[in-house]
């Protein structure tokens, strides 16, 4: 069975390989083939997928492609439901 967390992860991957195509930034190449690499590969470590989705969310923020309230309202209820199917806690809410 695949890792729901990662099929999240992965939902969020091609929503930001939409948004980097058109652009124009200077890691474009990159970001894509990170995005391409992790949803080609469901199996990977959530941990890592993880990781590289933080860096990417953090590369378009910083490059006004992407709101992080935004995505924090789209990915949270997505996140929490995969917590719930696989039996995890859902994380306390941080606020900044």
């Amino acid at each position: 069975m695949q890792n729901e967390i990662n099929l999240v992860s992965i939902e969020l991957f091609k929503r930001y390989l939409y948004l980097i195509k058109p652009s124009k930034i200077k890691q474009r190449d990159k970001l894509m083939s990170m995005c391409e690499f992790c949803i080609s590969h469901p199996e990977m470590l959530t941990d890592k997928m993880s990781r590289w989705l933080g860096f990417i969310q953090g590369v378009l923020y910083a490059n006004n492609l992407i709101d992080i309230n935004k995505e924090r309202d789209l990915s949270r209820p997505l996140f929490h439901k995969a917590y719930a199917n696989l039996d995890l806690e859902i994380p306390e809410k941080i606020t900044i």
